[in-house]
């Protein structure tokens, strides 16, 4: 794997390259493919069997590792800083630690999902969505 210098130097080429537009367009087509590759999981009977499946989890892998390589354009177009990204990880982790204290109902996660973020601060877009 290259380092990370290495990759950010191929990656601030091809937003110099190809534009930001385009790099933006790439990033939500390789979000897109994760999530359809992610969309056949429950056609699995369980977890075991899907891991077994080396054609699935091989499509898994491919497409996880372009959504690092997307999320790195994406850190780097919009200037998001390791310290910022890891306090909001760190506030994401904290709320979902103390739902994991609360309840093991997994719909208990969306009861409080806005009105903690919005409070917070964490959640700064204008529209209030994730």
């Amino acid at each position: 794997m290259k380092s990370l210098h290495e990759m950010m130097k191929i990656l601030q080429r091809a937003q110099d390259t190809y534009g930001y537009p385009n790099q933006v367009s790439v990033a939500m087509e390789e979000l897109a493919e994760l999530i359809a590759a992610l969309a056949k999981y429950p056609r699995f009977p369980d977890h075991t069997t899907a891991m077994e499946d080396k054609k699935f989890r091989d499509h898994v892998v491919e497409e996880t590792a372009d959504v690092v390589i997307v999320l790195q354009h994406i850190y780097m177009m919009f200037n998001i800083t390791p310290e910022e990204q890891s306090k909001v990880i760190d506030s994401k982790l904290n709320r979902l630690n103390r739902w994991l204290g609360t309840s093991d109902d997994f719909s208990h996660t969306m009861k409080d999902r806005n009105l903690d973020e919005m409070n917070s601060g964490v959640n700064n877009s204008p529209s209030g969505v994730e």
